[in-house]
């Protein structure tokens, strides 16, 4: 039996789409910049993780992990052991989101002084 995979794509994205490629670009450029020290990749890294944690921790907020994995196509007795494990029920997995982006900004702010 084949697992169906990790990442849902939403219905109808194709990466082939402008802005998947802009985010391509956006990330390839922001991962030269920080190799560079260029301000601009530390800005690009940092306001993608804002954004990106901010997101996730809305989302683990309202949407019940388990109707995710049964919407993926995940087998009852799959989804029956999912449920027994602690990160998917509750806000656990919203609050570990949550705490663990704080030490990620501090760290981010605090080489913000080598990107001249």
């Amino acid at each position: 039996m084949t697992q169906p995979p990790l990442v849902s794509v939403p219905a109808g994205h194709d990466f082939k789409d402008r802005r998947s490629g802009l985010m391509m670009v956006a990330w390839g450029y922001s991962a030269w910049a920080t190799y560079k020290l260029k301000p601009a990749g530390w800005w690009i890294v940092t306001v993608g993780l804002v954004l990106f944690s901010v997101s996730a921790v809305l989302t683990f907020g309202r949407v019940d992990l388990i109707d995710v994995y049964q919407a993926m196509g995940y087998s009852p007795q799959d989804v029956r052991l999912l449920r027994e494990f602690p990160l998917v029920r509750g806000q656990a997995l919203t609050v570990i989101t949550a705490v663990t982006m704080v030490p990620f900004i501090g760290y981010l702010i605090s080489i913000k002084t080598y990107f001249r």
